[in-house]
């Protein structure tokens, strides 16, 4: 190969990668192939919580979980037991448990 033409393949693999680099950045690039739409997290207001043993207990969970973009939470539960009522009413009940 000529030395040319090794300095112009050079020049295409540089191309390429620059390319690659800027068409997967995970930052808004100025191709706009790709974005990145980061989420908060929930956040945790406060408030304690009172339980009688061995008797239900309701907690309102958007009362203390809020999405600080504003968007609303959405709650599950996978415990015996527990179950959330509505939109975000946490019920458990000993005796199912």
């Amino acid at each position: 190969m000529k030395k040319g033409g090794v300095s112009q393949l050079a020049v295409l693999v540089l191309l390429a990668l620059a390319l690659v680099f800027f068409a997967f950045s995970p930052s808004n690039g100025f191709t706009g192939l790709q974005t990145v739409e980061e989420n908060a997290l929930p956040v945790y207001s406060g408030g304690s919580f009172d339980a009688v043993p061995l008797e239900p207990v309701v907690i309102d969970l958007s009362a203390v979980f809020s999405d600080p973009e504003g968007a609303q939470l959405a709650f599950s539960s996978s415990s015996q037991g527990v179950v959330i009522d509505g939109l975000s009413d946490l019920a458990r009940n000993p005796a199912s448990a």
